[in-house]
């Protein structure tokens, strides 16, 4: 007994001893290595938020995502480096990935007004304005002066049909800041809905005045005017677009409408061909060139871009309608009434279609 005490004594001394040994080897040059170390581990860190923000604002995303990707994985409670690493990811539209970020941001600070727009942010560009809208709401309640809450808000708000909500989040606004954009452009869609289309045409003057070099404006106010029959209006518009945004592929889509509907068909068959060479897998590019091959009288081309169009946008009433028009020109009567009886099935309502189909069925019987 007395054996094993002693040994038990003489462990705990070695252990001890151990440790002091540890102790004296971690000279005060080793602590302020360390502390060197560790400072310098953070001025890289700091070095690379800085470079990615830089990145952001040259709006060179990949760049930025690399450069905040290492700062989260060297430093993984980082929130500034996380929140600019969703940023990044909203710039390269991994809009997904970006919202499960937000979320680890409003985890770390519940109350980030920041934070909880740019989760609402990635959520209304997922289309889920209804999660967004409570997003905006917190936002808002954490920052009463949070201008672009209100805007995206009143913007979800109309996505949503609740335009009242809408016209007011985005007078509210444009009251904190003038300067905003989609206050505008929110307004001029509620008012359009509501019959008033020069107060509209005068939101998208005001947008473009505070903005006159982008193209997304260009192409939304020449929509508007071809819709209100204004296509002299739209074109210089749609031109500018195309312009100041050459790879985009609404802006040579709307220009080709414009061209074709002031009689410059040959022109609008160019844009509508660049436009199909930017976004081949668009239903509404292939739908525009089939329009107007249309209405140069070739069917056949029409047909072809309708189908295309048709097979990307199955459940579009309004393409298998356009569909069974030319089909019917090129004299294939079944297919057209095979388009016009699932264009009945969609739009049960669709008057048009009824009376065509009922023309084409009366012919077959004839036949």
């Amino acid at each position: 007994m007395q054996f094993r005490l002693a040994s038990l004594i003489a462990a705990i001394a070695l252990v001890s001893a151990a440790g002091l040994v540890h102790a004296e080897l971690e000279t005060p040059a080793d602590v302020a290595n360390q502390a060197s170390s560790d400072e310098e581990s953070a001025k890289s860190n700091n070095r690379h938020v800085e470079l990615g923000e830089r990145f952001i604002k040259r709006q060179d995303y990949t760049n930025a995502l690399i450069e905040y990707e290492l700062v989260v994985k060297l430093e993984p409670e980082n929130v500034k480096a996380q929140f600019m690493l969703g940023k990044a990811l909203v710039g390269l539209s991994e809009y997904k990935r970006a919202e499960k970020i937000f979320q680890e941001v409003i985890w770390a600070r519940p109350r980030s007004s920041d934070g909880h727009l740019m989760l609402a942010e990635s959520q209304r560009l997922q289309g889920k304005y209804h999660e967004a809208s409570k997003a905006y709401r917190r936002a808002i309640k954490l920052n009463r002066h949070n201008a672009l809450a209100y805007a995206h808000s009143g913007e979800c708000a109309r996505a949503q049909g609740d335009d009242s909500s809408a016209i007011f989040d985005s007078k509210k606004a444009l009251a904190i800041d003038p300067k905003l954009i989609v206050p505008h452009l929110v307004l001029a869609q509620c008012c359009l809905k509501a019959n008033l289309p020069d107060i509209a045409l005068s939101h998208f003057k005001q947008a473009i005045v505070l903005n006159p070099d982008d193209a997304f404006i260009h192409i939304r106010y020449g929509n508007t005017l071809g819709k209100l029959g204004k296509w002299d209006e739209a074109l210089p518009e749609f031109e500018r677009a195309a312009k100041l945004a050459p790879k985009s592929h609404e802006a040579h889509l709307g220009l080709s409408w414009a061209l074709a509907s002031t009689g410059k068909t040959a022109q609008a068959l160019e844009e509508a061909r660049t436009a199909l060479g930017l976004s081949p897998s668009n239903a509404d590019t292939h739908a525009t060139l089939a329009w107007i091959y249309h209405k140069e009288n070739d069917h056949q081309a029409a047909t072809t871009h309708y189908k295309i169009a048709v097979k990307l946008n199955p459940t579009s009433a309004e393409l298998r309608h356009a569909l069974a028009a030319c089909l019917n020109h090129s004299g294939d009567l079944q297919g057209a009434i095979a388009e016009l009886i699932q264009t009945t099935h969609l739009m049960p309502d669709d008057y048009e279609a009824k009376l065509s189909l009922n023309s084409l069925l009366g012919q077959d019987i004839q036949n």
